[in-house]
């Protein structure tokens, strides 16, 4: 985070700072943080955001289609940093969904997140923002590496994680998804646009039909950001929702990139893992 806060001529008023809500718990720890910070927060919603902690501010519907006019306002109003924090639910191919997130938006939409984001977060910096990460502005959010809960991966878990972090690193090469399930050197499932929770919801159902030894590794899921991918936006996430899928999956731990990934809510997450006996362990990344 650049230090641009400075002062106006006057000598009183700092640039408010322009946050776009996505869903979950990511929006609000990132408007707690900058408001703990002193600054003035603008808060624009996505829609189908509906949470308990936006009831009393003073919100903005934003789509892909006003998001650039509604920005421009806030630039002449002063607002010079904008975050975007939470997930975003992609329109499916209704008219009335459609219309409400696109308008007559001409996005590229045929592509992956990374490069839809990627069309975003050009238009935001020609209308002269600086775009700031949710993990610099929360930075505890992203553990540091090592072994989170008290239970070790065997060697076993490790092979698979290896194995599940290579298919990862793939997959984000074609702007795919963040994330896979990997048993035995078998990968049962990988993220894909219908997010982590369905590709746990599959790997329940896959590892005891394909898991080749039933007394064998239990499986692991791993999850990392896309190689190239611009970290401002959509760093991947690991909430309790997360662990508590992968323990009904029956998996033996879940890892992830050290660095790269956001850690909601750590305490409910690691007494999760450890109540589930499942490793976290938050890995280097390979050299």
């Amino acid at each position: 985070m650049r230090q641009s806060e400075q002062k106006s001529s006057g000598g009183s008023v700092q640039p408010s700072c322009v946050v776009i809500c996505g869903s979950g718990t990511l929006p609000q720890l990132v408007v707690e943080k900058l408001e703990a910070q002193g600054k003035k927060v603008e808060l624009l919603t996505l829609p189908f955001v509906t949470s308990g902690w936006l009831e009393g501010r003073s919100t903005s519907g934003v789509n892909l289609a006003n998001f650039e006019e509604l920005l421009r306002v806030r630039w002449e109003q002063g607002a010079r940093f904008v975050v975007l924090a939470g997930a975003v639910r992609r329109p499916n191919y209704e008219a009335a969904d459609r219309a409400r997130v696109l308008g007559d938006s001409n996005l590229v939409l045929s592509s992956g997140d990374n490069s839809i984001l990627t069309q975003i977060l050009a238009r935001i910096n020609r209308l002269g923002f600086e775009i700031w990460g949710a993990h610099q502005v929360v930075p505890e959010l992203i553990p540091a590496s090592g072994q989170l809960t008290d239970l070790q991966p065997s060697d076993a878990d490790r092979k698979d994680v290896a194995r599940a972090a290579e298919i990862v690193c793939t997959l984000g090469q074609v702007d795919v998804g963040q994330a896979a399930v990997v048993a035995q050197g078998l990968c049962m499932a990988v993220e894909t646009i219908s997010g982590t929770d369905d590709m746990l919801a599959r790997s329940a159902e896959f590892l005891p039909r394909f898991r080749p030894q039933r007394d064998g590794a239990r499986g692991v899921m791993y999850k990392a950001p896309k190689p190239g991918q611009d970290r401002r936006v959509d760093l991947p996430a690991i909430g309790p929702e997360t662990i508590r899928l992968a323990a009904l999956s029956g998996l033996a731990g879940v890892a992830f990139e050290a660095g790269g990934v956001l850690l909601l809510d750590r305490e409910a997450v690691v007494e999760t893992a450890q109540r589930s006996r499942m490793f976290l362990w938050s890995r280097p990344t390979d050299p």
